[in-house]
């Protein structure tokens, strides 16, 4: 069977990919989260960890060019490397695991709480996996083409936050506090907010012209999606106020719901619609890491049966969490903790490695 990076895809196919990763689970409970801890200043968090993911990846390539050919799973034999490959393949397996859980249940309780008030956690759990079994199991180039494919639905969703814009009001931007500890805290959840970008060194081998070809436009789209994360932020902030902000956890959805058109009624509804399919997409990717971990442990791995063990396992653990809002709460602040964890390991170990790498072959299957 064909390697799943095989297919070469091109830079600006390689940063929609990652920028769809990005973009979706996190943009409906940011303002809240980020109001919480951070007051009208939630903005400087906000472009602070956008300027944070722009250097991991201009880091992150710099260290990849060395081994242009080879993603970090996929290095030369050698005793230690071997086996620090090996390691790093095992942590980011249950790294892209358990991101796929949180965007499972969080994307699930979104579709409780917004459409079937009255369904039952497992079985839309269960719809989750069946979009995880269709869709992950593809190669990169067909995963790349369907992101660069839902890529305008971007610019009309801000078209149609223009409809809404005589509720707001400037002043509840004012008065601006940036202490030093709540911005910190506040910057905590701002980079959960960008998680996706460390799937660079997964994708890197299959980059035509290799990972530093794909600089420019990771970080053009990083930069855009830091400018829509401020304006979201700051539209709900000018839309409900500081205070009315800690009451509402999905604020962008309820700004939505207050647009109204001749011709539909719910923009909120074709919002959530948009949102639920780029939450399929953000799992299906990072199911689609799991398994190349997964293969560099086991090369001999059955693609269809472990496909489904991994899709399987990972509906299960989200019941654990299933609608319990205390739980989810949990399940974020981990969830942030092992994101930046995930990536300082990342650069701690690629360093290294970069630095005594020289030799440059093909990647094997």
């Amino acid at each position: 069977m064909q390697h799943p990076l095989a297919a070469k895809i091109t830079p600006v196919q390689a940063a929609f990919f990652l920028f769809q990763t990005q973009i979706g689970i996190g943009v409906l409970t940011m303002p809240y989260d980020i109001n919480r801890h951070a007051g009208t200043s939630g903005w400087i968090p906000i472009l602070l960890a956008g300027l944070l993911s722009c250097a991991f990846i201009l880091i992150a390539a710099r260290l990849l060019e060395r081994f242009p050919d080879y993603d970090l799973f996929h290095l030369p034999s050698g005793k230690i490397k071997r086996w620090t490959v090996k390691l790093m393949s095992a942590l980011f397996a249950l790294h892209s695991g358990f991101r796929t859980i949180i965007g499972i249940v969080i994307s699930t309780n979104i579709v409780i709480q917004w459409i079937y008030p009255d369904a039952e956690f497992w079985w839309i759990a269960a719809i989750d996996g069946v979009a995880l079994f269709l869709m992950a199991g593809a190669p990169l180039l067909p995963l790349a083409r369907l992101s660069v494919l839902m890529s305008p639905e971007i610019p009309i969703l801000l078209c149609l936050t223009l409809l809404n814009l005589s509720p707001l009001d400037y002043r509840y931007l004012l008065p601006i506090d940036p202490s030093c500890q709540s911005v910190l805290r506040a910057l905590f959840y701002s980079q959960l907010s960008f998680a996706g970008i460390e799937l660079l060194v997964v994708i890197s081998p299959a980059i035509a012209g290799g990972p530093k070809s794909a600089v420019k436009p990771l970080v053009g789209f990083t930069l855009f999606l830091t400018a829509i994360y401020i304006i979201a932020f700051l539209t709900c902030l000018m839309f409900f106020n500081t205070d009315g902000l800690d009451d509402i956890p999905e604020p962008v959805l309820y700004f939505y719901r207050g647009i109204k058109l001749i011709l539909m009624e719910r923009i909120d509804f074709v919002f959530l619609a948009v949102w639920l399919i780029k939450s399929y997409m953000i799992n299906a990717n990072y199911t689609f890491s799991t398994l190349l971990c997964l293969r560099k442990l086991w090369p001999n791995l059955n693609p269809s049966y472990s496909l489904l063990s991994v899709a399987s396992i990972l509906i299960l653990f989200s019941l654990y969490w299933g609608d319990d809002r205390e739980k989810i709460e949990s399940l974020a602040i981990w969830g942030g903790w092992e994101y930046a964890s995930m990536l300082g390991v990342l650069l701690l170990v690629m360093v290294p490695l970069a630095l005594s790498y020289q030799a440059r072959r093909p990647m094997s299957p």
